[in-house]
Formats: structure tokens, sequence, C-alpha cells
């Protein structure tokens, strides 16, 4: 029995260390990056969520990779550098998305499978008709579908409810977008997407719903350098990538983040490597620092921290930051880059061609961690590859280019061990006062500058103009008001001489009228005091450009007439110009010419155009029907006008006493 045992517990060692001495041989034949990759893949990080374990496990891997390759920490002796990070625990939230069909089913789709949100939305709840149209003019009123990143610099004028857009990485959608609470985003899967979409005739509304604490933890990023040995003072190169990822719902991985990020973590680590050994044997001509950043899937957090740090540690630095690259489904390597960063942009894209890395021009709307430093007024720059699709978790691995990601080592190397690349070279040609730092303002910025012009030309009348410093900038700025709303027909009549309104059309009463006059700033006097209000003239009815009357009932319901006064030589296919997203629709009824512009799949996105010749004069009409709706204490009119009823609204239209409302305006 004894003798038994003996062999059992032989039989086992000798499997255990065949076992093990199989798995080192596997990992000895296995790529580099592949190494790497697989082991930030691994099951047990569970993503990598910032503020879980498995994002801990990461960190404390890479940490042990520092202290391998030899780098020394960045602050004392360890290479974890702590910040306060803004966490949301997935354990914990409750978020769901349900489309409510006309026939009154319902299909669920689910959190961190479907989709995840992106924004850091604690508390959400709200129920919306859905808009595959960014150029929707009733999209703030719906939640908007969207299947790429296309450019969303409208939203910064008129957000939707909420924003669903299937790009393939946060990195496609600005970072000001990102950051504010006002508008959920979630970035869905493309099967939901298509579920959306092909369904949208029948889907009447979309519920959305967000539920989570956010709570304030600390996390921390992995930095390790090697210091210069050439005569170089207070220079330094950061490469960056984030070793963070989207997290998982149930212990099923959104995304295992081997794409994003675990290729750039690798590139980085290789690097380290080669620049290590150099080292030891040739000068570094300036300080090396390898940034590992958490928290970049929520907003950019552990670079920020980091940009704000090291901003006072060193006189010249730029950083490469590397973010989702060597998908073998990549198209071109872009260099994301601002306008202080083109130089450095440039010369990193002369050194790839010589590695024979196809490389795009700059690309300054993607966002990355290199947008922290940019925002410190330090150079920063993104490497990364244009998506056309991001596999499966399951896939990911197999679908990675590892002989890319070696080029793309060697072609850093070359260009960190090359002195003629020193951080100096390009803020000397570069940078300028940090109060005239010429990137491009954020929109963070922006809208503090737009909320501040709103407020200004508040306080002013018709016709009225301010000059003051802009809050943003300290540089003078000039509002003039030239476009104002009255609620009391009375008021308008006091206010414009000569002009009247017509009292009651249809079966509607005068509801809102919104009077827009041309632009004096020509008139504007040279040198004006600032926050004085000047007064260039009161407004009178030869300066109005156009006139928007809404009549409406008791529930809410009415119509809109937008007019404007044309020159004689004017007609309607030239005075419109509608977005790529309108329709148009030429149709011709009761001895008149309508132009029908709507939106495709929105049956209630109607605008009906024609002009009309009255006294002698020519105008053109925009007619539309709509709802009164409040939002934010705000009254709002949405459009019902339908394209599957246009004969009847081109009926009514004929109707309306039209040359009786122009000639009581006096226009």
């Amino acid at each position: 029995m004894f003798k038994k045992r003996l062999m059992l517990v032989a039989v086992i060692c000798l499997v255990s260390l065949t076992s093990f001495g199989c798995v080192k041989d596997t990992e000895q034949n296995l790529h580099p990056h592949e190494v790497n990759i697989k082991k930030l893949t691994n099951p047990k990080f569970e993503s990598r969520l910032t503020g879980t374990k498995g994002n801990a496990q990461a960190q404390a891997w890479l940490e042990k990779q520092f202290d391998t390759i030899g780098l020394t920490p960045y602050i004392g002796e360890s290479y974890a550098t702590p910040y306060s990070h803004t966490f949301f625990d997935p354990t914990k939230e409750k978020i769901s998305v349900e489309a409510i069909n006309t026939d009154k089913s319902i299909i669920s789709f689910h959190n961190r499978t479907d989709f995840l949100v992106i924004t850091p939305n604690a508390q959400f709840e709200d129920i919306a008709e859905i808009t595959p149209h960014i150029d929707d003019p009733d999209r703030w009123n719906k939640i908007l579908l969207l299947d790429n990143a296309e450019p969303l610099v409208q939203l910064a004028f008129e957000k939707p409810i909420a924003l669903f857009i299937t790009s393939k990485l946060a990195r496609d959608i600005p970072t000001w977008l990102l950051n504010q609470v006002e508008m959920p985003i979630l970035q869905i899967s493309d099967e939901m997407y298509t579920s959306l979409s092909e369904n949208s005739p029948a889907i009447k509304e979309l519920k959305l719903q967000i539920d989570r604490k956010e709570e304030r933890i600390e996390a921390s990023n992995v930095i390790g350098t090697i210091s210069a040995t050439a005569e170089t003072k207070r220079q330094a190169i950061v490469i960056a990538a984030h070793f963070d990822a989207a997290g998982w719902d149930k212990k099923v991985a959104f995304s295992n983040g081997a794409l994003n990020n675990a290729t750039g973590v690798s590139v980085m680590l290789e690097l380290a490597k080669k620049l290590h050994q150099r080292s030891v044997i040739n000068s570094i001509p300036a300080d090396i620092i390898f940034a590992a950043f958490n928290g970049s899937e929520t907003g950019h957090q552990g670079s920020e921290d980091f940009a704000k740090e090291i901003k006072s540690a060193y006189e010249h630095i730029y950083t490469i930051n590397l973010d989702t690259i060597g998908g073998k489904m990549r198209g071109q390597t872009v260099i994301t880059a601002n306008s202080p960063a083109t130089l450095l942009a440039d010369s990193i894209r002369n050194v790839f061609k010589d590695y024979k890395l196809s490389v795009i021009d700059n690309m300054s709307t993607l966002t990355g961690d290199h947008s922290s430093f940019l925002k410190h007024h330090l150079l920063g720059v993104t490497i990364t590859d244009v998506m056309d699709s991001i596999p499966q978790s399951s896939e990911e691995i197999q679908k990675i280019d590892y002989d890319h990601l070696d080029q793309i080592v060697n072609a850093l190397l070359q260009l960190v061990t090359d002195a003629s690349y020193l951080p100096n070279h390009f803020t000397i040609n570069e940078s300028l006062p940090e109060n005239k730092w010429a990137f491009e303002p954020s929109m963070d910025e922006f809208f503090i500058f737009l909320e501040d012009s709103e407020k200004r030309t508040d306080q002013l009348e018709l016709g009225q103009y301010v000059t003051y410093n802009a809050a943003d900038t300290g540089q003078p700025y000039t509002v003039h008001k030239t476009d104002d709303t009255f609620n009391s027909s009375d008021e308008l009549e006091n206010k414009i001489n000569g002009m009247k309104v017509t009292p009651n059309v249809e079966d509607y009463s005068f509801d809102t009228a919104t009077v827009i006059i041309q632009n004096f700033s020509d008139q504007f006097i040279k040198d004006p005091i600032l926050d004085k209000i000047y007064t260039l003239k009161k407004a009178e009815i030869k300066d109005i450009v156009a006139v928007e009357l809404v009549y409406t009932n008791e529930q809410g319901t009415g119509i809109r007439l937008h007019i404007t006064p044309l020159p004689a030589d004017n007609n309607l296919e030239n005075h419109h110009n509608y977005g790529q997203a309108f329709h148009t629709e030429k149709v011709i009824a009761n001895d008149r010419t309508y132009h029908l512009t709507y939106l495709n799949k929105i049956d209630k996105s109607l605008t009906t155009s024609f002009n009309i010749s009255v006294d002698g004069s020519k105008y053109l009409v925009d007619y539309n029907e709509v709802q009164q709706v409040n939002v934010k204490d705000q009254k709002r009119f949405i459009n019902l006008s339908k394209l599957s009823e246009k004969e009847t609204l081109l009926k009514r239209i004929n109707l309306l006493p039209l040359p009786q409302i122009i000639q009581d305006l006096g226009i």
C-alpha cells in the first residue's frame, strides 16, 4: 500500500513537471507580443476594468515586467503611482435599454454585452423616439442612433436625449462629449445597431435607464524610466499605453481588450526591453518614461493625473501614446496630433515610412491619452490604426498582426535614440506663451465661451451689442442681438413700429413670434468700453430678415410659419441649402410649386417650402405642423408634419390666409 502511494505521488510529480515544462516550452515558442497579450487577456484579469480585482492583477503583472526589464520607478521605490479615480462598480449598476414596439412588444438589450455606457452618467431615465439622422432638427427630443463617429460637432449646439453609436472605439468620440453628463452615450454592438435600424418602423420608442453610484477610489498608473546617459538636461520622452479595458457583465466580456489596448502595452514593453539593453552600451539622449495608464476607458483619468504632475518635472517633454494597433483588419496607421504637435507628428511619420509603415495625415478628431498632455500645454500624439472592425472577444488574439507590432517597436527605437528627435527640437519650434498656446481650444473651453456669450446676449434688446472679456481666454469679444422671441403680440408691436400680428389662424391663436434682423457689425464703434451696452438704432421693419410665427390651440398643437422676404431675383432653389441627410421632393399643386424636405425613415420630419407673391413682393414660406413641449423649463416645438399625409397638408396650406398674415407683418 505504501509503495502504491509512493508510485502515485511520483506519477503526479512527473505529470506536474511535464505539464510545467510544456507550458514553458510553449511560451518560449510564442512571439513575445503574443505572450504579453495572452497574459493581459487572461480571464482572471476580468477585462481589466479600473477599480476591479482583475485590473489590480494586471497592474501587478505590469509592475513585475518593469522590474524584470530593469526600469527605475518614476517616483520612490514603487512603479505604481496612485491617483484618485471616479469609479462605477459594475456589480452594483442597473442599466437597461428596451425597444418598445408599436404592438407593445418589447426587445431588451443587455449592458456590457450589447452596449456600454461610456459617459459618466450616474442616474438617468427617459423614453423617446429614435432617429438615425444627426441632422434631424428635432434630435434634442429623440435618441440619436449612428453607425459611426461621423463629425459630431453639431451636438455641441443641440444634443439629443441620448446617443447610441456603433463606433468601434471610444477614441473616435471627442473628449468633450465623453466627459459631459447631460447626454448619455452608449457604445453599441453592430448587432444591436442592426436590430434597432432594421426594426425602426416598428419601434415606437426606446427606454433607457441608468442607475449607478459614483465612488472615489484609489487607482494607479504604472510608471518606469530609463535615465539619460547623455548631457541632456530636463528632457523626457514619454512612451505611453493604457492597460485598462471596458469590463464585463456577469463574467461575459464585452471585450477582452486584446486590441484595445494589450497591443499598445506590448509594444511599449518590447520597446522598453530593447532600449534598456541599448542603454547599457550606448547613451540615451533623453529620459525615457514608460507609462502604463489606468482609467483611459473612463475619461483618460490616469493620464490626466500624470500629465498634471510631470509638467513641472521637465523643461522639454513630448508623449507618444500607443492605442489599438496591430489588428489584421486594420486600415492605415494614424498619427493623431493637434496643431502644436504637427511637427512632431511629421517627424514620426517620416521615421515610420523608413520602416515601410503606411501612415496617413494627422487626424485631430480622434481622442486618446495624448489629449491629457495637450490640455496641460505639453506636446503629445497618439499612434493608432484605422480599424475596419473589431472582432469579438474570442477572436481578438487571432486577429493581431505581430509583425506589424514589431515594425512599430523598431521605428520607435530609431526615433527615441536619435538626438535629432529630442524634445527641445519640437518645443523650441512650436511652443508659445501659455496664454497663446496654438492648439485648438477644447470643447470644454468652447462651452464656457458659448454659455457666457448666451448670458450676455440675453441681457440685450434687439439690435444692441456689448463687448466683454471672454471667460475662456480673457480676450475681448462682441455679441450682437440679431434675433428675439416674443410671447405677446402687443410686446412685438410695441418693439417694432408698424408691425402687426394676425391674432388667429384657423382654430389656432397666436403663441410666439421670433424676429431676425440684419447684422450691423460694420457699424460697431472702433474702441468700445468693455461691458457697456450700445444701441445702434431701434429695430425697424426694413431691418427684418425673417419672421417665424407659431399659432397653437389649448392642447399645444398648431402650425409654424417661417416667412423670409426675398429679393426680386431670388427663388427657392438657390435660397435653401439642405444637408446630405435630407431628401427633397418637388410637388406642383394648386398652381404652386412646393418643395418637400424630409429625413429618410422619419415620417414626422417634413418641412414644406414654397414661394408666394404679395403686393408685388416675393416671400419664402416654410410650413410645419407642431406640438409644444417643455424642455428644461423652456418652451419648444417639435415637428408633427408627416410625409405620409402630404396631400392633406398641401390642401391645408392652400387655405391659409397667407397674404393677410404677410400684409399685417408689413415686411
